[in-house]
């Protein structure tokens, strides 16, 4: 095969993937992504989410699952189909990103001051524990990475500097829909929060983005 058709070839392939859209064309996250909590994570790279300490709603699994599978969405997208710039991250930071939106809220439990370091405290445990054991996670630099992104995650000085924090105040922000759904107080929230110069991603910036993950967080 020549370099011509090579690069033909992986530029069909890219566009096929950054093409698939997780919204349906109702709007709605799309079914086969609906039990699909990390796409990329594969058989022995689960974490127990059973054995998390979760915050009370609406800080809990609920919000967590949910996260994680967007978070890891926006982070696929290449840079020039709607990821952040620099897109689409690695895998290996797809996963840490993963890991962060599973557990960046736990610390929410014992108040919302200073949730953030006993959110990373308790990751810290966690993954040195049996849940991480043969895990990607497992890893002293992923580990270390989950932390330090889940201490630094609304940090606008870090979020202005690492892609990941950018592609995760992205998903935060999304994940806001899941507040006070059709009322004039969620809308607020989402008119303050979610405006199209709080984003870093093109895909995060599209107002029918936004609105589909609406929907699926149960407004109408």
């Amino acid at each position: 095969m020549s370099q011509n058709n090579i690069e033909s070839a992986l530029k069909r392939e890219l566009q096929q993937q950054a093409g698939r859209s997780m919204f349906g064309r109702d709007g709605r996250l799309k079914n086969e992504l609906e039990g699909n909590v990390g796409g990329n994570i594969h058989l022995g790279e689960y974490l127990q989410l059973g054995e998390i300490p979760f915050a009370p709603d609406p800080w809990g699994s609920d919000h967590a699952t949910n996260l994680a599978r967007l978070t890891e969405y926006m982070a696929s997208l290449p840079g020039n189909m709607g990821g952040v710039v620099g897109g689409p991250l690695s895998k290996d930071d797809q996963k840490i990103l993963y890991c962060v939106a599973t557990l960046y809220a736990v610390g929410i439990a014992q108040g919302e001051n200073n949730f953030a370091e006993r959110s990373a405290a308790y990751a810290d445990k966690y993954l040195r524990g049996g849940s991480a054991s043969n895990t990607a996670w497992s890893k002293e630099h992923v580990r270390e990475e989950v932390c330090r992104l889940i201490l630094k995650h609304a940090d606008p000085r870090a979020i202005a500097e690492d892609a990941r924090l950018q592609v995760f105040n992205d998903a935060r922000r999304y994940e806001m829909s899941r507040l006070q759904p059709n009322t004039a107080a969620g809308l607020k929230n989402l008119r303050e929060h979610c405006s199209p110069d709080k984003f870093y991603s093109g895909f995060a910036k599209d107002k029918a983005n936004l609105r589909a993950w609406m929907l699926k967080r149960g407004w109408k």
